[in-house]
C-alpha cells in the first residue's frame, strides 16, 4: 500500500512497510502540475506490466518497482486486494504512470485530478 499526500506544490507517494522494500524504492515526488488524469483501474495492475527494472512481481500477489513498456518508465506498488489510482503523468520526469494501491482510490483520483483543489 502507498501512502498519497501533497506537499507543497509536490504530491508525495510513499510505499508503506515492506512494499519499500518489494518496490526497491523510497518516496515518490511528483510536481502536481505534471499529473494529467487520475483515476481509480482496478485492472491497471493485471497483466505483463513490462521489463522489470528493478522490483518484485508475483502475478495475482504483487507487483511493485519500475517498469519499462512502450516507450516509457511505469512504477508499480499493488498487492492482491488494494484498490487501484491509476496517475498519468505528462513525461517531464522520469516516469509516465504511476499504478498504485491506496485505501482510497475513487477519492484520490478526485482529488489529484487536473483542475481540482489542492489540499490545504
Amino acid at each position: 500500500m502507498v501512502d498519497v499526500r501533497e506537499d507543497g506544490e509536490n504530491v508525495v507517494f510513499e510505499p508503506m512497510g515492506w512494499h519499500k522494500l518489494w518496490a526497491l524504492r523510497g518516496a515518490l515526488r511528483v510536481p502536481r502540475a505534471s499529473i494529467v488524469a487520475a483515476r481509480e483501474n482496478p485492472g491497471a495492475a493485471q497483466g505483463f506490466p513490462g521489463l522489470r527494472l528493478p522490483g518484485t512481481h508475483l502475478p495475482g500477489v504483487i507487483v511493485a518497482g519500475s517498469y519499462w513498456w512502450k516507450g516509457g518508465w511505469r512504477f508499480f506498488d499493488v498487492a492482491r486486494g488494494d484498490r487501484v489510482l491509476e496517475v498519468e503523468l505528462d513525461g517531464s520526469g522520469f516516469y509516465r504512470r504511476l499504478v498504485v494501491g491506496v485505501s482510497d482510490a475513487s477519492g484520490l483520483a478526485g482529488r489529484l485530478s487536473p483542475g481540482a483543489p489542492a489540499a490545504g
